[in-house]
């Protein structure tokens, strides 16, 4: 809703929160926009018959901690830190990346 709301899309890098827990029983507080670098390339964009681009991100769920990181540092500083860490994102048991 808040896409449309905006009537724009998310773009790689932006934080959707922290509006409270995502998920019940879980740390995440908020979504990292992202590229869906565990697909193939081809994946992340589309063209569709009129030529438009169709741009496919990932909302990873992340915690208070890694927002505000991504708040202070930016967020190429904080896919630096996922690369160098190396989470497994889609585990929701994992811990904070920070």
């Amino acid at each position: 809703m808040e896409t449309i709301d905006q009537e724009r899309a998310f773009l790689r890098g932006e934080l959707i929160g922290p509006r409270g827990r995502v998920f019940e029983g879980l740390p995440f507080t908020a979504f990292y926009v992202t590229l869906p670098v565990y697909q193939t390339d081809d994946f992340q964009e589309f063209m569709d018959e009129a030529g438009h681009a169709i741009v496919f991100v990932w909302l990873v769920p992340i915690d208070d901690r890694e927002a505000e990181y991504v708040r202070t540092h930016g967020w190429k500083k904080f896919e630096d830190l996922l690369e160098e860490r190396d989470p497994h994102l889609t585990d929701f048991s994992r811990p904070s990346a920070i």
